[in-house]
């Protein structure tokens, strides 16, 4: 991990080998960094939940996942496009359960999707 990246910004990493007794050939890379998002979650009057995402303006969108299970085996994908509107509602949740929700963001570019690394699981109980 290249701990000197700074968000928004494309880098182009060069991989070679090191082996003199096999000829390997070096393999460019670009690599467009994304900062981790940072979000809270509410619940809503009713069955809903309200994120609250922290604003990225070099992010072309997010990708949100929801889950009753907190290993995401069986989840909800949401792609939310842009980064000007930051509050999201999810409705028609099922009481009594606990949800669980991580995101990252997204930037396109050059006909690639770059991702940030997922934010961390954050937890909450529908109530009746």
């Amino acid at each position: 991990t290249d701990t000197n990246a700074v968000n928004g910004a494309s880098y182009i990493y060069k991989i070679v080998g090191n082996n003199k007794n096999i000829k390997t050939a070096a393999i460019s890379s670009e690599i467009y960094r994304i900062s981790a998002i940072e979000f809270s979650v509410s619940q809503k009057s009713g069955k809903r939940l309200c994120i609250n995402l922290s604003q990225n303006s070099k992010v072309s969108g997010y990708h949100i996942k929801v889950s009753l299970d907190k290993n995401f085996t069986k989840n909800k994908n949401m792609w939310w496009s842009g980064n000007k509107n930051t509050k999201c509602t999810i409705n028609n949740l099922t009481g009594n359960k606990t949800y669980y929700v991580k995101v990252r963001g997204y930037k396109n570019r050059n006909n690639n999707r770059y991702y940030s690394k997922w934010s961390e699981v954050i937890s909450v109980k529908i109530l009746k």
